[in-house]
């Protein structure tokens, strides 16, 4: 998975969960795996959010984790709980674009350095899919934003051309941000002009 195929791609399957149902399954058959889970820590470890998990889940994970202070190397130890003697863990943190975008735990039955070099690739994809998983819910949560406030100001709008009294609508900085209907018809008549004119050269024109 590379920027030119992400580009081929719609990032919105990387918030699905059956695209990291996907990731869990390949992994835990090419690993041989006996517990993972895969963590975004975009907002921080202390807002680590679980994204998928195997056999564990976000309560399993243990409070040295939230101590860490992770760079781009493979961590051995024993984050998830309960420690099992026969198991072998690895923490990878998930870097991409130089941040860290989240942390896959892994818990192996028989760790081998191919394991190693496999799970660090995969590690690699990982960290682009959570990177353009959270782009896209970024992106999504904006334009709902903008939705709901170009709605809220529609319906503003409705109201005030509604309303026969002239009425002017200004910001905190006396700059007018809506103009009934009404107050553009009496402007007109006596050549004033309230949109591009503060609050306070308005009433000082008009009074």
């Amino acid at each position: 998975m590379n920027t030119k195929s992400i580009n081929r791609i719609n990032p919105e399957q990387f918030t699905t969960d059956k695209y990291w149902s996907q990731v869990v399954a390949i992994l835990h058959d090419i690993l041989g795996l006996e517990r993972l889970i895969i963590l975004d820590c975009k907002l921080g470890l202390n807002h680590a959010e679980e994204i998928v998990a195997l056999n564990c889940s976000l309560k399993d994970v243990s409070e040295q984790f939230y101590q860490q202070n992770f760079t781009h190397e493979i961590v051995n130890f024993e984050f998830l709980q309960p420690i099992v003697p026969s198991e072998k863990q690895l923490l990878i943190p998930l870097f991409f674009a130089n941040e860290l975008q989240g942390v896959l735990l892994l818990a192996f039955k028989n760790l081998q350095l191919t394991n190693k070099i496999i799970a660090k690739h995969f590690a690699n994809q990982i960290s682009e899919a959570l990177y353009h998983r959270n782009q896209f819910l970024e992106h999504s949560e904006t334009e709902l934003c903008k939705t709901a406030l170009e709605r809220r100001l529609s319906i503003l709008e409705n109201i005030m051309d509604d309303s026969e009294t002239a009425t002017i609508l200004y910001d905190v900085f006396g700059i007018a941000t809506q103009v009934n209907q009404s107050m553009k018809a009496l402007a007109q008549i006596f050549g004033l002009k309230p949109q591009t004119t503060t609050a306070l050269d308005f009433f000082t024109i008009v009074s």
